[in-house]
């Protein structure tokens, strides 16, 4: 009776926190109701469930999100019964000892108690013969039903040239959807979104695609699903098997869910995995199929996610590479010899040598002009391509989706980090080395590798450069940091501040600061837009005899592309490429390669539903060390600060001199940005951290710090901080008022403290 009739006014279980402090398998009991029956099985029952659901928590954890085998899992919990059974006797004896020595009569019946109690403990009883946890079928049986587990489906594409029959694994988008907004804060993410003033974009949803789609514009409630697809190696990329393990992916974001929570790993979705070399044989509407049918059905149907009206959406962008977006968008995928390589618009090559930075608005491309061009191929059997096109999308089947909305937006990893700044940076350098012999490139080493970069930025420290090839060695972010230090790191060697080339390395770092902002208005992106027609044009007349590249002519469009889909950097696949390391580590571990999108799609699944087993997102501030504030105990600098804002000794507060917030960390002696004291952005206000408090009630964070005026040194294009605005000035800032949440670190010039912005900053 007690198993199909429980106690219905439970209150629910929450097996454990799911946040960055999960790995500590911390698993506690919420409160379960202590009603009890008369024979107390209920009670009994409801915690050895609770027993199994923690434990297989524990089992997932280690299985998918650490990566151990089943066999070594099997192996672990053999040797925990061996240990247990072993304390076990030892106790039994302990406690007959006790009895006896307290004239206890330790009779054979007590004997065979002991033993029944000893023998259902809950561990056994999870183990036993009838246990749920006792093999590693009933184990995976056990994930499925108790968590949310979305099962990976196997889709039979067909056979190959070999007569062989073909899989790819698509997990159901609806079913995902639906899980996703199990977790409490992606429903209020949802039912609250964030909104911008016009002209100013901090979003995708800013941008003027999704204002003027039918179903999103004026409907904040819509579903606004961004996918990103990309091939990765789960092998060694030199090995012999780097073209048979050559894998597919289509993962999910949703475009609801706010900026700073949707570039964590573990909020990306797994839709789609195929082995790369099927798509050969089989065609994209096949491959893709299930996905475009379940996205035609959230169009037209909606979803059922617990609210009182079904929940309609869309594919609002499709994120990937060049080679990738081409691929889906039906655009030839040779860059080098094809007259049309933009996706953007119907510019040949001929014309972009001629005039680079002149982009005619006529020759964007459209939902009409792809068309056109689609029923040309139609009628032309025997053409294999036309303006560019070579093949409908079947994205285009979508009702409100299509691949010129555009809703294949550029990535900034490739395109400018690993691409325009990669060779053209290295082109200066060279420059600099073999022309000015400014400086040797061993020289450049030595101070890239002593140069004292702060904890914030020696994670993405460039790599060692050479004098020979045509770019740099290091992967985007690294270029990124190359760039952006360049003038501290070298500022000694700059021996010619009015050399042309290094006007030209200045102009390319301040227009990577506007493409990157994170949030830009109206302004910034006409101030953008100068300065790239400005950089191709002394770009082509210094070097004429290096032709610029296609990743050149993309960044012509940048500004228009803002516009159309907000900030650029929030579209690009570099945090989606992330969660390709979870799936080379899974397979590395398991080396099982017999049918490698199965496990991984299945352990993927089981990873999402240990981390649905919680809350989804890990807690916005994550501080170690912080205690108790009095302001007593500081010195007058801090207490004149707290002076300024009274309200703060009403709060319970708690003070640490370093944090982490949404990842970011800041620390003290770390600089942030508190205003812009010229119209001009000549000069900023900076201050520097002192002390941070946290408002142990309400989350809300302050930074108590000294104020620095900080001017613009043109000719290097850092920021010099003068002297502090008075030599005992200080003043408390609020986390959320501050004008970029990216901590600056200082560094030497002449004796002064410089400070490089990463990205522009827009006062709004």
């Amino acid at each position: 009776m007690s198993r199909y009739h429980r106690i219905q006014s439970q209150a629910p279980i929450t097996s454990i926190e799911a946040n960055q402090e999960r790995d500590n398998s911390l698993y506690q009991e919420d409160s379960v109701c202590n009603e009890e029956f008369e024979d107390g099985i209920s009670e009994s029952l409801d915690t050895q469930s609770l027993y199994n659901r923690n434990l297989a928590l524990f089992y997932l954890n280690l299985q998918c999100k650490h990566h151990v085998p089943s066999s070594v899992l099997n192996v672990i919990i053999s040797g925990i019964a061996d240990i247990k059974d072993l304390d076990k006797t030892h106790l039994k004896e302990k406690i007959v000892t006790e009895l006896s020595h307290s004239s206890f009569n330790t009779d054979a019946r007590l004997l065979e108690s002991l033993d029944k109690a000893f023998t259902a403990d809950l561990f056994s009883q999870a183990h036993g013969e009838n246990g749920v946890l006792k093999s590693d079928y009933l184990r995976n049986e056990f994930y499925k039903k108790e968590f949310n587990f979305v099962e990976p489906l196997s889709v039979l594409l067909g056979f190959d040239s070999r007569n062989v029959k073909r899989y790819c694994h698509y997990i159901p988008i609806k079913d995902t959807v639906k899980a996703l907004f199990q977790d409490a804060s992606v429903r209020n993410q949802y039912l609250n979104p964030k909104s911008s003033c016009e002209g100013v974009y901090r979003d995708i949803t800013d941008g003027s695609v999704l204002k003027s789609c039918e179903l999103q514009r004026g409907n904040n409630k819509s579903l606004k699903l961004i996918l990103f697809q990309d091939a990765f190696q789960v092998t060694n990329p030199l090995g012999s098997a780097k073209k048979r393990y050559k894998i597919l992916a289509v993962y999910l974001t949703l475009g609801n869910i706010y900026p700073e929570y949707r570039s964590k790993v573990d909020t990306i979705q797994l839709v789609l995995l195929c082995n790369e070399s099927y798509i050969k044989s089989f065609s994209k509407e096949i491959i893709l199929g299930p996905l475009i049918q379940d996205l035609k059905d959230i169009e037209t149907e909606g979803l059922d996610l617990g609210f009182e009206y079904k929940v309609l959406g869309s594919v609002i962008a499709v994120v990937g590479d060049n080679l990738g977006s081409h691929w889906l968008g039906g655009f030839l995928e040779n860059f080098g010899t094809t007259q049309y390589r933009c996706r953007y618009c119907l510019c040949t090559n001929d014309n972009f040598y001629q005039s680079p930075f002149e982009l005619s608005a006529e020759e964007s491309r459209s939902e009409e002009n792809y068309k056109r061009a689609i029923k040309y191929l139609n009628d032309n059997e025997e053409c294999y391509s036309y303006q560019g096109i070579k093949e409908d999308s079947p994205l285009n089947d979508l009702q409100y989706f299509h691949v010129c909305m555009p809703g294949l937006p550029p990535c900034l990893g490739h395109d400018l980090f690993e691409g325009v700044v990669q060779y053209d940076l290295h082109l200066y350098i060279q420059y600099f080395v073999k022309v000015k012999k400014w400086m040797s490139v061993e020289e450049m080493n030595y101070k890239i590798r002593h140069f004292p970069f702060s904890k914030v930025d020696c994670k993405d420290r460039p790599g060692s450069l050479n004098d020979k090839g045509s770019k740099l060695n290091g992967h985007a972010i690294e270029n990124w940091c190359l760039l952006r230090f360049f003038p501290i790191i070298f500022w000694r060697n700059i021996l010619d501040v009015e050399d042309e080339v290094w006007k030209l390395t200045l102009l390319l770092r301040e227009l990577v600061q506007y493409v990157c902002a994170p949030v830009t208005s109206s302004e910034h992106i006409g101030c953008m837009a100068v300065l790239i027609e400005e950089y191709l044009h002394l770009r082509k007349h210094l070097f004429p005899d290096v032709n610029l590249r296609p990743k050149h002519h993309f960044l012509s469009h940048y500004p228009q592309l803002t516009v159309q889909s907000g900030p650029l950097i929030r579209v690009w696949a570099m945090r989606f490429e992330s969660k390709h390391f979870y799936f080379k580590t899974c397979i590395q571990r398991a080396q099982n390669f017999k049918n490698v999108t199965k496990t991984m799609s299945y352990r993927h699944q089981l990873l999402q539903a240990y981390l649905n087993a919680g809350s989804l997102f890990p807690e916005s501030l994550k501080c170690d060390n912080a205690i108790p504030f009095s302001k007593d105990i500081y010195n007058t600098l801090i207490q004149s600060a707290i002076d300024e804002c009274p309200n703060l000794l009403e709060k319970t507060l708690q003070c640490s001199r370093g944090i982490e917030v949404y990842g970011t960390l800041y620390e003290a002696d770390m600089y942030v940005l508190v205003t812009i004291t010229a119209e001009s952005d000549l000069v900023l206000t900076l201050g520097k951290i002192l002390l941070i408090l946290i408002d142990k009630e309400d989350g809300d964070i302050y930074h108590i710090v000294t104020l620095h005026d900080a001017e613009l040194i043109s000719e290097l294009g850092i920021y010099v901080l003068r002297t502090t605005h008075g030599p005992t000035e200080s003043t408390c800032i609020p986390h959320n008022t501050l004008l970029d949440f990216a901590p600056l670190s200082g560094y030497n010039y002449k004796g002064k403290i410089a400070v490089a912005l990463k990205t522009q900053i827009c006062d709004v």
